[in-house]
């Protein structure tokens, strides 16, 4: 089978994302191996190895080129946002604004490209 990259909806969420989510502390994760998948377009990977973890993240997305991914990163981060009307049942405890969940879109992409 083969993927076609304009069929995904390429997001990914950043490490204070999943540290609140799944109440993740970088000194509970030292030392161990983790797997993060599917792993997405997140800063998880990222900020994880940068302070120590040893984390490998696998995606089915990670077959196509950086600028590929970027580009559909992007792309599905402008779908998400011209209609947010999702926004009125998602639960929006830790992002308080869609400027804010925005935002963590954004810099998850940014981190992943620049180290993917």
């Amino acid at each position: 089978m083969t993927l076609n990259l304009e069929n995904i909806a390429i997001t990914g969420r950043t490490f204070e994302e999943y540290s609140s989510f799944f109440d993740l502390k970088l000194e509970d994760l030292k030392d161990k191996k983790v797997l993060d998948c599917p792993s997405g377009a997140s800063s998880f990977v990222s900020t994880a190895n940068k302070n120590g973890v040893d984390v490998t993240g696998v995606d089915l997305i990670y077959e196509f080129d950086k600028n590929s991914i970027e580009t559909q990163g992007y792309k599905t981060i402008e779908k998400i946002y011209k209609d947010t009307s999702w926004m009125d049942v998602y639960k929006m405890d830790f992002y308080k604004t869609k400027e804010n969940h925005r935002n963590h879109r954004e810099t998850a992409l940014k981190t992943f490209i620049q180290d993917f």
